[in-house]
């Protein structure tokens, strides 16, 4: 089947392609196949040599399993893997919000719910704040060249209002979009361990997530996470994990916690550079 057919084609994705040239592939394509197929993501951000290494495989091997199953090189094969990963964005990762409550409740009750969780949200957090942990991570990432901001959907505010307090203190924060798969590969070719990472977690979590931070790591670059729950997908990745409680009754998250902890933590770091200003 040539790329063209496979375009035309509307109901199949590239594992199904896989799949139904998995028969006649060789012992070394169907590693290839498989891997491919339990990490669908990782083919997006990298390059034909970082893929080899990763599967363990020659680039003349994976160039031989694109071509049999019907794509003109790797370019396509890259092509076809963001588009299925696309799809499942759009089905796992995007904001929603549900209104589940009866008609009994008035809505002056449900309003006066909310910010007595939204109080409540903030007296735990306020209370488990460990401000000499706030300060530790203030310090890693004042020390750092670029600080790039991972995010997506609804964390995008958060990244641009800690880009806004970096900006402020003239460090060099670069917001990085997680859904543009081109330029999350073109930042991952330059990150290196004069660079840190920050990642923004928040359900939804972006699909892709986990692949891209075992990326990051393999560039020997550091990761800070902020996420609502310290086991989420880019947990094992990180360095440090700020734990903020994003649980809201109609939206996904609440931003009023996280809000809060980029304000500590560049709190955090003013006083640190006020202290050394050679980061300045």
């Amino acid at each position: 089947m040539s790329y063209k057919e496979i375009e035309k084609d509307k109901f199949m994705n590239i594992i199904e392609t896989i799949n139904k040239k998995y028969n006649v592939l060789t012992n070394k394509q169907k590693i290839i196949a498989n891997y491919l197929k339990e990490n669908p993501s990782d083919i997006c951000y990298i390059t034909l040599s970082e893929l080899s290494k990763k599967i363990g495989c020659s680039e003349v091997t994976i160039l031989k399993f694109t071509q049999k199953i019907g794509l003109t090189n790797f370019v396509t094969l890259k092509k076809e893997f963001r588009n299925y990963n696309l799809t499942l964005v759009n089905k796992l990762s995007t904001s929603s919000y549900t209104i589940n409550f009866s008609n009994e409740e008035d809505n002056a009750s449900l309003i006066n719910t909310m910010c007595d969780n939204e109080s409540k949200k903030m007296q735990d957090f306020l209370q488990n704040f460990d401000s000499n942990y706030i300060l530790e991570v203030a310090e890693e990432i004042a020390s750092k060249r670029i600080i790039y901001l991972f995010a997506h959907d609804s964390s995008k505010i958060l990244a641009k209002t800690l880009e806004c307090r970096l900006l402020l203190m003239q460090f060099n924060p670069v917001i990085v979009d997680l859904a543009d798969m081109k330029i999350v590969q073109q930042v991952l070719k330059h990150i290196d361990e004069n660079d840190i990472c920050i990642f923004f977690a928040f359900p939804n979590y972006y699909y892709c997530n986990d692949s891209i931070a075992e990326t990051v790591r393999e560039k020997n670059c550091d990761i800070i996470l902020i996420t609502d729950d310290k086991n989420c997908p880019v947990s094992k990745f990180s360095k440090h994990i700020l734990v903020c409680n994003s649980k809201t009754i109609i939206f996904r998250n609440s931003l009023t916690v996280p809000i809060s902890m980029i304000n500590l933590l560049t709190s955090a770091m003013a006083l640190i550079i006020g202290e050394k200003d050679t980061y300045l």
